[in-house]
């Protein structure tokens, strides 16, 4: 093989477009952050508005109202070991709180997690998993993760991997910091403040009514100023008291249709806010112009939002779960993070189960039945027949099926049931 085709030639050292970092770490290149000449501190303020953060909390809870799993890699001895010494690990682990650090990438672009790790059992296992603010760390110019610490504020220390890991949100090669929902919600709250702003002040001005004062020519100069002070303290008191021959009159201005400008303007925001955190808008604005259907398909862009969430947390979570893996099993292939849904599961259960009672004859305890499906045995259903003992062995008879592919999916069912039913 010529030696050409190894190794990577376009690199940043490499290349006459992209200049390397004379700091030891590369600028985070978001135009939001350049043009405005801020840091990423700068987003965290964004979710004290209120359209951002009903929009992120729908987003966040559309997550975390789902059902999760760590599943075992296949049926291997070794991967079923790696995934309960795994779910044992995660016992000590905040999995929500953990989640949303995680769905910090999807905000500001990366999240650093810090895993902390214990001793038990002469095993080196999980204390915590912690959430740490993405303006402590950077990236240098190999895309590696580099801690901003007191002794190293500028070149930050090189993390070590098995201690630091990243959830990155639509990161790449010349990204590597990602690239967070918030930076695109930055001019829309600008503008939406700037906005509220203009229509306070509007409001202060032009809400209330203003007083035109006519004096008789010939009025000196202290008169009208005595009379100026006087208009004031009718206004503060609505009381005044005037002299022969001096009018009075009051002007009301019509508000309505200037402040309606600012109305659409925080209107606009608000869908342009909705529209890049949820990829649309009903789900947080009920117009006058909606529909069922409509309604219907923006909440199914929602939905794919959420499960690109789900597959992000999937995703990040092969870090810790692929690196206990190797310090407890080894040569097992780490398990599995899986999303769930509660009632989709069940359902998937029921499936099973009948296929097995068919096909094999299992019977299940009303222990079984109850914990799965999550009802009383005493009192919410009986059983025609029920298995005093969970069966050691099942036969199978090949030509009960359609094909051997069939008949091994059923075997490999059996030996999940024996276990739940244990």
């Amino acid at each position: 093989m010529s030696k050409e085709l190894l190794g990577e030639r376009a690199t940043r050292a490499t290349s006459a477009y992209e200049m390397r970092s004379l700091l030891g770490l590369l600028p985070n290149p978001d135009i939001v952050l350049r043009r405005a000449g801020k840091s990423i501190t700068v987003f965290r303020e964004l979710l004290t508005d209120d359209q951002v953060n009903a929009c992120v909390t729908s987003r966040r809870l559309g997550v975390l109202s789902c059902e999760h799993e760590i599943e075992p890699a296949s049926g291997h001895r070794a991967d079923k070991k790696a995934a309960e010494i795994c779910r044992t690990a995660f016992e000590h682990v905040d999995t929500d709180q953990l989640v949303r650090e995680i769905l910090n990438a999807v905000l500001f672009g990366y999240a650093p997690i810090e895993m902390l790790w214990r001793y038990e059992a002469d095993a080196l296992t999980l204390a915590d998993l912690v959430g740490k603010p993405p303006e402590w760390f950077g990236y240098d110019d190999d895309n590696r993760l580099r801690f901003l610490s007191r002794e190293q504020p500028i070149n930050g220390e090189l993390c070590d991997p098995r201690k630091f890991f990243a959830a990155r949100y639509e990161a790449g090669y010349d990204n590597p910091y990602g690239s967070g929902i918030l930076s695109k919600c930055f001019w829309p709250v600008v503008f939406k403040k700037g906005g509220l702003r203009f229509w306070l002040n509007f409001a202060e001005k032009f809400g209330t009514p203003w007083i035109e004062a006519k004096v008789p020519k010939g009025t000196d100069a202290n008169e009208r100023e005595m009379l100026a002070d006087r208009l004031v303290q009718m206004v503060q008191d609505a009381v005044a008291v005037l002299e022969e021959g001096e009018e009075l009159k009051l002007h009301g201005v019509d508000v309505k249709g200037s402040s309606d400008l600012y109305d659409r303007l925080v209107a606009v925001m608000n869908a342009a806010i909705s529209k890049t955190v949820l990829g649309q808008t009903l789900s947080t604005e009920v117009g006058d112009k909606g529909s069922y259907a409509a309604t219907k398909g923006h909440l199914e862009v929602r939905d794919d939002y959420i499960g690109a969430d789900k597959r992000l947390v999937a995703v990040t979570m092969r870090k810790p779960l692929g690196l206990l893996t190797s310090l407890n099993v080894a040569g097992a292939t780490p398990p599995v993070w899986r999303w769930f849904e509660e009632e989709d599961v069940r359902k998937d259960r029921a499936e099973r189960d009948s296929l097995l009672r068919e096909k094999l004859g299992v019977l299940f305890t009303p222990e079984y039945i109850g914990r799965t499906y999550n009802i009383e045995p005493e009192t919410d259903f009986t059983l025609d027949q029920v298995a005093e003992q969970p069966q050691e062995s099942a036969s199978i008879d090949a030509n009960e099926f359609s094909d051997e592919a069939d008949a091994q999916a059923v075997v490999r069912l059996v030996g999940k049931v024996k276990d739940a039913v244990k």
